[in-house]
């Protein structure tokens, strides 16, 4: 599921229309930008997806969770260490606070996340 279709479920599972939706978030976006965002037309910002996660009380991890990859040192082959350890990175990041709290894929404090970051880094 890409980024598009995680903003779509959200908005159906609320029962909001696109004009609904994009009222309720904080700032001035228009009901458009919402259905080019699900069509895959539009990426938001990481700020724009902050304030939706934060106003549909979901975290940054929800637009990027990989469904196959339980663990950022899954089973899936066809993504890289550097790609898992990304998308851990990003989805574990307090963008307001400026910093990672726990990993909820791996369940790593954020000195341990640090850690294998490092490492996997190192081994490519």
């Amino acid at each position: 599921m890409n980024l598009g279709e995680r903003v779509k479920k959200l908005r159906k599972s609320l029962g909001l229309t696109q004009t609904e939706f994009a009222k309720r978030v904080p700032g001035k976006i228009d009901y458009t930008y919402i259905g080019k965002i699900e069509r895959g037309t539009q990426y938001p910002s990481l700020k724009l997806l902050e304030k939706i996660g934060a106003t549909f009380s979901k975290p940054m991890s929800y637009f990027f969770r990989i469904e196959d990859q339980p663990t950022i040192y899954g089973k899936a082959e066809r993504m890289s260490r550097r790609v898992k350890v990304a998308a851990c990175l990003l989805s574990n990041y307090l963008w307001s606070l400026g910093w990672f709290h726990t990993c909820h894929s791996c369940h790593l404090k954020q000195s341990e996340l640090c850690q294998k970051v490092k490492k996997a880094i190192e081994e490519g």
